[in-house]
């Protein structure tokens, strides 16, 4: 399979997935994300914060398929881009009818966001068929070492430094 390099898309171009597995299928694309919204508003929040603070993860571009010459889809990434939507389209977010604390929190966000505030993402755009691949194992476990394989206690404790925890674990 050939390598995918990434490109900048504008945050605009990208649509959130009315077929998210998260959720059932939604009807269009505002009802996608107003779903997504109401299940993941303080999560989002946080993942917005962290945006904001320290960017996206450059380990981890955005999955996407072109639908049209200025239109994608994201495959895989939809809380990452819906949190940047919420953030850098006012208009957008009174448009879904949220919570009060969660448009205010994410209009915080735009307002002092200023010019730190991404207005294009990295993404990888594959096909539904390429995309399915990554999307599983990042989603689905370990798949016998293809997937991500998560950390045990004493590894944390040795990427965060050494702890009380750790020592006591090695000195046994």
């Amino acid at each position: 399979m050939a390598g995918h390099g990434a490109i900048s898309i504008p945050i605009e171009q990208l649509q959130v997935s009315i077929d998210n597995p998260r959720y059932d299928p939604q009807p269009d694309q505002r009802l996608a994300l107003l779903r997504l919204t109401q299940d993941q508003g303080p999560k989002l929040v946080k993942l917005a914060e962290d945006i904001l603070a320290n960017g996206l993860n450059p380990s981890n571009n955005i999955l996407v398929k072109r639908v049209k010459k200025d239109t994608y889809i994201v495959l895989d990434g939809n809380r990452r881009i819906a949190a940047l939507k919420l953030m850098t389209q006012p208009a957008l977010l009174q448009s879904l009818g949220l919570k009060a604390s969660l448009e205010s929190r994410f209009k915080k966000f735009n307002e002092d966001g200023g010019s730190n505030l991404p207005t294009h993402v990295q993404c990888a755009v594959l096909t539904d068929e390429e995309a399915n691949h990554w999307i599983m194992l990042a989603h689905t476990g370990e798949n016998e070492g293809r997937g991500t394989v998560p950390w045990d206690t004493a590894a944390r404790h040795r990427f965060r430094g050494k702890t009380p925890a750790l020592q006591a674990i090695e000195f046994v």
